[in-house]
C-alpha cells in the first residue's frame, strides 16, 4: 500500500495537483472492500466525481455500492479498474480499465533480476507502459458532486 500511495503522491505533484489525502481510502482488494471504499467517498460532504480503483475486482464492488444508491458509473461517476479482467466487460456499464500484461511484468523483472546477478556495470531503466480501455464507466464530471477527480482506492 505505501508504494502505491507514493507513486499516487509523486504523479499528482508531477501533474501540478495537490493530493487530498480524504480522496484516498485504503481497502482490501476484494468486492467488498470497493464496496466500502466507495461508501467512504461518498459519505465526503464533497464525493470526488471520479473513482480510480486498485484493481477490477475491488471497482466491481464499487459499482455495487453506487447501484444501491441509485448512482450510476459513467452517468453520475466515473470508475475506473486496474487489470483488464474479462469481467470489465460485461459489468453494468462496461468498466474502464487499465490494462497491463503480467507476463511482461514479469519478464521485465526476470531481465533486472539478471541484470543484477551478472553485475551489469550500467543499470537499464526498465519501463513499462500501461493501457487505458476506455469502456462506460466514464463520464464528464457531474456538477451535483465536487469537482474533485482524482481519486484512488488503494
Amino acid at each position: 500500500m505505501k508504494n502505491r500511495y507514493e507513486a499516487l503522491r509523486r504523479a499528482t505533484k508531477l501533474n501540478g495537483l495537490a493530493l487530498e489525502k480524504d480522496l484516498v481510502v485504503e481497502c482490501d482488494h476484494t468486492w467488498d472492500g470497493g464496496a466500502e471504499g466507495m461508501a467512504t467517498l461518498l459519505s465526503l460532504a464533497k464525493p470526488p466525481t471520479a473513482v480510480m480503483c486498485c484493481n477490477d475486482v475491488a471497482a466491481v464492488g464499487a459499482l455495487k455500492t453506487l447501484a444501491t444508491r441509485g448512482l450510476q458509473a459513467g452517468r453520475d461517476i466515473s470508475v475506473i479498474g486496474f487489470d483488464d479482467l474479462t469481467i470489465c466487460r460485461f459489468t453494468q456499464p462496461a468498466l474502464t480499465t487499465i490494462q497491463f500484461s503480467p507476463r511482461e511484468i514479469a519478464r521485465l523483472a526476470f531481465s533486472a533480476l539478471l541484470e543484477e546477478i551478472e553485475g551489469a556495470s550500467e543499470k537499464t531503466n526498465f519501463e513499462y507502459k500501461t493501457r487505458l480501455i476506455l469502456r462506460e464507466s466514464t463520464c464528464a464530471p457531474n456538477l451535483q458532486f465536487a469537482p474533485r477527480v482524482h481519486s484512488v482506492t488503494a
